[in-house]
């Protein structure tokens, strides 16, 4: 072989390898995720050398075959030069909305990821480089910017009284699901769908879990805690007189037994809730009643009894009738009849608003206060009475109202515009007058004076002296070329002063 040839022949080879190892490191710089189709190639005749070379080639190995005794073996063929490599280009899908996994799936095998911002699960593609449609080489890299995906919201429909099993179905539609039921008290039938949170119309977001609740039985019924109350007719009698005593018991409970104990050594058990009692001696007695139940006792609070010779009554009045809230009240105690052993006190005062008790030093009955807010306030007063028996006054109650709101600031028109009014009636008058006066002292007559002696001047004005004028004015007649002799021409008209 000549030296040309094996020059020629080992370019190609170096070439050959060249490229082999470009195509073969390629791939591995897509991590991966990207493979490139093989590298083609195809079988060329190798070049010519020249018709003679080929020609001596051949001879030769002719020959040599011949010399040795052996059949010549045909050349075998070269192999072709390799193509230079065309690489293929793709276009970008639009990878939009889309989350990580979804768009491996759909790069997996064009494009190689390369950078992800803000890799957060379930959040999608806000934006890509390259951009969507762009033309590009297969494996080339991809870079994406995700954002956390805005929800879907829907609007819960109404479960309640559907049945149980068409729930899901009917969330399934408005794209929620079902979350279970929970037992709810009910007086609907077992097992009715009463309630669901969130309630009908709320706006949620898909996949969002909605309750039913469902009827498991009526509420239980509470017994409430009977109470009972003692009133009396009268709470301070004389000797010897009688009260009647009524017991109130809430709720009623047939066949309840009424112990009543009088403060004065006497009871009695009863199933009538009134009874009268006669009190004696002259003192304060402390009378109780007690419900006896099936299960319980109930007693009542104590109701005071003063019994005393002289029967006293305790007033109390108060100025004004409906005060107002921050206004000044003044409260006065009287007793009746007056005892000044008594009525000297001291006096203890109740107002109802959580203020301590008032204790007034004798022989002071009246007592000033307010009440910084409106409503009801209870009141009484009471007084240690003979024997130490106590007079209270009747209970009363004191409503105090809203105070009024402060007067109004007169307004632009109440304070100037009256005034104005007048002031202006005042000089629209005077206007008036003054003009009259003007027209009436300030205008005078006017009179002819004769220019001349001779003849006499005649006024064609019947009833007048002279001619009217306005102040200020003055007349002049042109000058007269004839006239008759037997009457004077008038010049002038001027003022008399």
């Amino acid at each position: 072989m000549s030296e040309r040839v094996r020059i020629e022949t080992g370019h190609r080879t170096f070439l050959c390898l060249l490229t082999s190892a470009v195509f073969a490191f390629l791939p591995l710089s897509a991590y991966g995720q990207c493979k490139e189709p093989p590298n083609p190639k195809t079988a060329v005749a190798a070049p010519r050398i020249g018709a003679a070379v080929a020609g001596a080639a051949q001879a030769r190995t002719a020959n040599a075959a011949t010399e040795f005794g052996k059949p010549a073996k045909p050349a075998p063929p070269k192999q072709g030069v390799p193509m230079m490599y065309k690489p293929q280009f793709i276009d970008v899908p639009d990878l939009s909305n889309k989350t990580i996994d979804q768009v491996k799936a759909e790069v997996a095998n064009i494009l190689t990821m390369r950078t992800v911002n803000n890799n957060n699960p379930g959040w999608i593609v806000r934006r890509q480089f390259p951009e969507t449609n762009s033309r590009v080489q297969i494996c080339s890299p991809l870079d994406l910017w995700m954002v956390e995906p805005v929800p879907q919201m829907t609007r819960v429909p109404p479960i309640v009284g559907v049945p149980e099993t068409k729930i899901p179905g009917l969330l399934e539609k408005f794209h929620l699901k079902y979350a279970g039921s929970r037992p709810k008290d009910s007086n609907e039938p077992v097992g009715t769908v009463v309630d669901q949170d969130p309630k009908p119309g709320t706006p949620e977001p898909w996949s969002y879990g909605v309750i039913a609740y469902k009827a498991v039985g009526p509420p239980p019924q509470i017994e409430p805690t009977p109470t009972v109350h003692l009133t009396a007719d009268a709470t301070s009698i004389k000797p010897g007189e009688t009260v009647r005593f009524v017991a109130k018991l809430e709720p009623n409970s047939p066949g309840a037994q009424f112990f009543f104990d009088f403060g004065d050594g006497q009871s009695t058990t009863q199933e009538d809730p009134e009874v009268p009692h006669q009190f004696v001696a002259d003192r304060d007695y402390e009378v109780t009643v007690t419900a006896k139940l099936a299960k319980q006792h109930v007693q009542s609070e104590p109701l005071r009894i003063t019994v005393h010779s002289t029967k006293y009554t305790l007033d109390l009045t108060w100025t004004p009738l409906h005060p107002a809230a921050g206004q000044p009240v003044v409260f006065t105690a009287t007793l009746d009849p007056p005892n000044p052993a008594i009525g000297k006190g001291p006096y203890f005062f109740s107002f109802g608003d959580k203020s301590k008790l008032l204790k007034l030093e004798s022989p002071k009955n009246i007592y000033t206060r307010s009440f910084a807010r409106p409503g009801p306030y209870p009141v009484r007063v009471w007084l240690n009475g003979e024997h130490g028996h106590i007079i209270e006054s009747l209970p009363a109650e004191l409503f105090v109202v809203v105070p009024p709101p402060p007067p109004h600031p007169p307004s632009w028109w109440e304070r100037w515009g009256k005034s104005a009014v007048a002031a202006g009636a005042i000089v629209l008058v005077a206007f008036f007058v003054g003009l009259y006066g003007t027209s009436k002292y300030l205008t005078g007559l006017v009179a002819f004076r004769v220019m001349g002696k001779i003849g006499s001047v005649h006024l064609h004005q019947p009833g007048n002296a002279g001619l009217e004028a306005a102040f200020g004015f003055r007349l002049e007649r042109p000058t007269v070329t004839a006239a008759e002799s037997h009457s004077p021409i008038v010049a002038k008209v001027e003022r008399i002063q």
